[in-house]
């Protein structure tokens, strides 16, 4: 992982901490475009609007599951630089 990898996602995980704040008006079920509209118009930053973009395209049943795909999103990836066995951190 470079330093910009880990940069982008640091950026991530901060933007999925105020992602919510984007979707209060969201109506579930949704799918990820429907997420991308509604952040775009509550005048969302463009972190918030780049982790949406990364999330599946999928419905989503409410806030939980959209919180869970960014969970997954926004895990970092890690390699053991010995081994090269990558894994992801818990």
């Amino acid at each position: 992982m470079t330093s910009g990898d880990a940069m982008e996602m640091s950026d991530l995980r901060a933007a999925a901490v105020s992602a919510f704040v984007y979707l209060e008006k969201v109506r579930y079920p949704a799918r990820r475009q429907d997420l991308i509209d509604q952040a775009r118009s509550e005048y969302a930053p463009d972190g918030v609007l780049a982790l949406l973009s990364r999330l599946s395209d999928m419905e989503y049943a409410g806030p939980a599951d959209v919180s869970r795909e960014m969970d997954r999103v926004t895990r970092i990836r890690h390699v053991d630089r010995r081994s090269g066995i990558g894994g992801e951190s818990p």
